[in-house]
């Protein structure tokens, strides 16, 4: 468990997440097509678990035996339009749809094509905001 939070951090993810958070007094999630426990692994080693409300990634645990047991994702349906792992917008939607106050706009940040629907999908009425990562598919 303790390699998990190792695991590389995307450069000025830190800083965007503390800004929302602290700054701007966000509401802050995270949707992963990683492993729950790899995503929390890293927000704890690097001490942004507290500015997350919520991680949506594939479930898996760790046996007594130290065995990676992986569940089913709930309510992730396929992505109709990256035809990757869950659909990343159909997951901030739920989200958005349980939260109490009003949203004022989405900040999505992404880098590989399974993005693209979230980062498509976002309003430009409601003033949302993409942040594709430089060099990587979802800035091409």
């Amino acid at each position: 468990m303790a390699c998990l939070g190792g695991l590389p951090l995307m450069e000025g993810m830190a800083e965007l997440l503390r800004w929302a958070k602290l700054e701007r007094g966000a509401e802050v999630v995270v949707v992963s097509d990683s492993f729950d426990v790899a995503v929390e692994a890293v927000l704890r080693r690097r001490g942004l678990a507290d500015l997350v409300d919520g991680v949506y990634a594939n479930p898996a645990r760790f046996t007594e035996e130290g065995e990676l047991r992986i569940g089913k994702r709930e309510g992730g349906r396929p992505c109709s339009v990256s035809g990757r792992g869950a659909c990343k917008w159909a997951e901030i939607q739920s989200h958005l749809s349980k939260m109490t106050s009003t949203v004022d706009f989405v900040c999505f940040a992404g880098d590989g094509a399974n993005d693209l629907c979230a980062s498509l999908s976002l309003s430009g009425e409601r003033g949302d905001l993409a942040l594709p990562r430089k060099g990587f598919a979802l800035a091409r």
